[in-house]
């Protein structure tokens, strides 16, 4: 135990370096995940260690997958389904009559001939820069990965869950433990348990890494490279609330004090698709 593990942060050429020397050994294909956090500026410094060892690692004909989780508080790009859903939901939510700021925004122009884009502002404040750019890096090297090098990356995003880092390890554990119990309160928007999103984006991995078919695949044509993000996410309700889940920020800690809610959210599927729930639907 006190020889086991490494410091990405001070030993990144000798990890590469082992990685290297270890990979011909490994029956192919092999699979790197990159899961890490750190606070502050710190995690900012360890996704650019990985993303290191990954630009020297998985390279054009190595046959190397990469593997990241992604959060939706970043900035997708929408399908056009997302979008009209969020159009929907706000419409009919008395919450746009009290000022709140809607979800889906304007078309983004592209050139002649190719359809709108829609981009969505997952962005929380609270999380910072530093968070906001470890979170970016991943993103362009999974773009990187697929597009220029032709290699296979499952890259999906998870929603909000209740880990034991968010509801007790934090100075702000209450209140954000009371801000997950309350999220369910705004369809579709929905925190799930820790065990659920593991259990789930670990079968979503092997989907990605075995099915040819999956959208990871390189083969497998997208119309924006970007569309690799939304095509499967499971945002837990983010892409298609009405209201910009920001602005619900202080309403999700308010009710989940309140009225708390955590239902168990169970699969449902048809001959079209798959999804969580009314609730957590996927996009």
């Amino acid at each position: 135990a006190d020889v086991a593990g490494a410091d990405l942060l001070t030993r990144t050429p000798e990890i590469c370096a082992w990685l290297k020397s270890l990979l011909p050994t490994l029956p192919s294909p092999v699979t790197i995940g990159t899961y890490t956090y750190l606070d502050g500026e710190l995690n900012v410094r360890v996704s650019l260690a990985c993303d290191a060892i990954c630009s020297r690692i998985a390279t054009k004909g190595s046959g190397v997958t990469l593997a990241f989780v992604q959060t939706p508080s970043q900035a997708f790009v929408l399908p056009q389904a997302a979008v009209d859903a969020a159009d929907a939901a706000y419409t009919s939510s008395y919450l746009q009559y009290l000022g709140y700021e809607r979800n889906a925004r304007p078309a983004v122009k592209t050139a002649e001939g190719e359809p709108p884009r829609y981009v969505h502002n997952g962005y929380v404040v609270v999380q910072g820069p530093n968070y906001a750019l470890a979170k970016a890096i991943n993103l362009w090297r999974t773009v990187l990965a697929r597009n220029r090098d032709g290699l296979r990356v499952s890259t999906n995003v998870a929603p909000a869950c209740r880990t034991a880092s968010m509801q007790h390890g934090n100075k702000n554990a209450r209140l954000v433990s009371a801000a997950l119990s309350g999220m369910g309160n705004f369809a579709p928007m929905l925190a799930f348990d820790a065990q659920t999103v593991s259990a789930l984006m670990a079968a979503m991995l092997v989907h990605d890494v075995r099915n040819p078919h999956a959208p990871a695949n390189p083969e497998v044509p997208l119309s924006h490279p970007w569309d690799l993000f939304s095509c499967q996410a499971f945002h837990g309700g983010s892409f298609r609330v009405g209201v910009k889940p920001q602005a619900l920020s202080r309403l999700f800690g308010l009710t989940g004090f309140v009225w708390p809610s955590n239902p168990r959210p169970t699969l449902k599927s048809d001959a079209t698709h798959s999804s969580l729930s009314s609730r957590g639907s996927v996009a």
